[in-house]
């Protein structure tokens, strides 16, 4: 699994129009020390080795908790690397400051299958601080009365339960990427709690990828 920490990081190198948007990626953090344990060039290591990780987050939301199961497959190794090379390269992962891996080693392809299973069947905590900008429509005040979040707002909010949706969705940046895809899942239980008189913090399960 893999920990994110970076805000400003995609899963994979994000080219756009020919040209780099962010200068790094998981997916080359996690590459590097394995292509110098097989004395790979850059260039190699991208068309030998693939990432394969049950799902994504987007560039600018961080991934913790336990992290993001994934796995590394490596066409034509010319050996299999020893725990101590792999220990040292979840190291050499670590230090970058920006993802944190704690373990490699090897898997079965029933292993793998169960990785792409899990893409369709987990689900994710997502924690975001909100602010009121504006009266709602419930506010029984005078329209420039200080604007304050409520346990009325946050009794609306923890109504929601088992909310199918069906948006759509970029990969990185909506704006930015041609390909537009379909994700369809829903949002289990939410759970708001009053920070301050202005913002609250709040926390969405969801069951899409």
């Amino acid at each position: 699994r893999y920990i994110k920490l970076s805000r400003h990081l995609p899963q994979s190198p994000w080219i756009l129009e020919g040209k780099r948007v962010l200068p790094s990626s998981v997916q080359e953090i996690i590459y590097k020390p394995l292509a110098d344990l097989y004395n790979l060039a850059a260039e190699q290591a991208d068309g030998r080795l693939k990432l394969i990780a049950a799902g994504r987050e987007d560039v600018d939301v961080r991934c913790l908790g336990e992290g993001r199961p994934f796995a590394i497959e490596i066409t034509d190794p010319t050996r299999q690397l020893t725990p101590e090379e792999l220990a040292s390269a979840c190291e050499h992962i670590s230090k970058s400051g920006e993802v944190i891996v704690k373990q490699i080693v090897p898997i079965t392809r029933e292993d793998l299958i169960q990785l792409k299973k899990g893409e369709e069947t987990k689900s994710k905590t997502y924690e975001a601080i909100c602010i009121k900008l504006s009266h709602s429509k419930y506010d029984d005040v005078s329209p420039d009365s200080p604007i304050k979040v409520t346990p009325e707002d946050l009794a609306r909010i923890n109504s929601f339960r088992n909310t199918a949706r069906n948006t759509k969705d970029t990969e990185n940046n909506i704006e930015n990427s041609k390909s537009i895809c379909n994700i369809s899942g829903g949002i289990k239980d939410t759970t708001d709690n009053l920070d301050n008189c202005e913002s609250m913090h709040q926390d969405d399960k969801d069951t899409s990828g």
